[in-house]
């Protein structure tokens, strides 16, 4: 990478070959890990940035970044509020200053406002989680070649409870457990097409019953050394966040692990619901062991259940539509965020 730097205490190259990515579906603890990460000593991992979702396929339309006026244009719309790399809250002027007159291109500008985060924290390494990015992981391969990729995986039923308890997810268990079951197969194909030394798979639930022996493999497959103040991410500077304060969704990370979270479907989803989710998912379940319970329950439940659920699902959709249309998006966003 031939750019430009002021960077005083922190090398381009070294942020860029040390590049970690977590991901996976949402509401499978992907915060929780950041949260662990960021409170090593030598590791940061911003806000979700959504870079390869939403600034790399608007390469082309957005520009070169070799002229005033391409930085001009990427800058006002990386920092606005339709775009989550304005979360990270960087200094502009000075990745202007790292990318004019080089050939750099948006894979450079990606390194370029990680490097810039990690100076603001004091960190030497950072790491990216936006856990849709698990769909960009061969181009993020190929892009970083030194990276490594960690993907959580959670029990689908409680990641169907822990989406309809936020303000801003899915109702709609169908929905839920079809992008879960999206979002299991991409990694089940990467797992036997990336290398294991760089990519993993990592159960949430294995994560909050034993935080210290998944965070020592965790370290090792990093290449870094396990801290305790990993285990005490609760108590980590207020820098290191990792999500803005409108997200209370996310507040669980200011808070030390509840391994009962974990279980907590049981008593939330009808058995009606379970089995919905179970007959959606079952084989995946069972090959990441999740066993299914087959609770008891009649025809008559099952389908009204059924029937209720696309009910929301379609709703959703409708108002999405509007939504996303209303704010003059293009319909192919519109289209990838609804049945993506």
């Amino acid at each position: 990478m031939s750019l430009n730097s002021d960077f005083d205490d922190i090398d381009l190259q070294t942020i860029r070959d040390g590049l970690f990515f977590i991901v996976g579906p949402h509401r499978s603890g992907t915060t929780l890990l950041q949260a662990m990460l960021s409170s090593h000593s030598r590791l940061t991992v911003p806000p979700e940035t959504g870079y390869f979702d939403q600034v790399w396929p608007r390469r082309t339309q957005l520009g070169l970044l070799t002229d005033a006026v391409g930085l001009a244009r990427i800058g006002r719309f990386v920092n606005g509020p339709q775009c989550a790399v304005s979360d990270m809250q960087v200094d502009w002027s000075r990745a202007t200053a790292a990318l004019t007159t080089t050939s750099a291109g948006y894979d450079d500008l990606f390194v370029v406002l990680l490097a810039l985060y990690a100076q603001s924290r004091g960190k030497e390494r950072a790491g990216e989680k936006s856990p849709r990015h698990i769909f960009y992981v061969p181009e993020l391969s190929e892009l970083y070649p030194q990276s490594r990729f960690l993907c959580l995986i959670r029990d689908p039923r409680a990641v169907v409870r822990s989406e309809r308890a936020t303000s801003w997810g899915s109702q709609s268990i169908t929905r839920i457990t079809r992008r879960w079951c999206r979002v299991v197969d991409a990694a089940e194909k990467l797992v036997g097409t990336v290398p294991a030394e760089r990519f993993r798979i990592v159960r949430y639930e294995d994560l909050v019953a034993d935080p210290e022996t998944q965070l020592r493999s965790i370290c090792d497959f990093l290449g870094e050394t396990f801290e305790l103040e990993m285990l005490r991410f609760e108590e980590r500077a207020a820098v290191e966040r990792g999500f803005r304060v409108d997200e209370v969704w996310k507040e669980k990370t200011l808070s030390a692990v509840d391994a009962d979270r974990a279980e907590l479907w049981h008593t939330a989803l009808t058995p009606a619901e379970i089995r919905l989710i179970e007959g959606l998912a079952g084989s995946r379940m069972l090959r990441h062991g999740y066993e299914p319970t087959a609770p008891p329950v009649g025809r008559v439940s099952v389908l009204s259940t059924w029937i209720a659920d696309r009910s929301r699902w379609v709703c959703e959709l409708v108002v999405g539509v509007f939504r996303g249309r209303s704010r003059r998006r293009p319909w192919s966003s519109v289209w990838r965020d609804l049945f993506s």
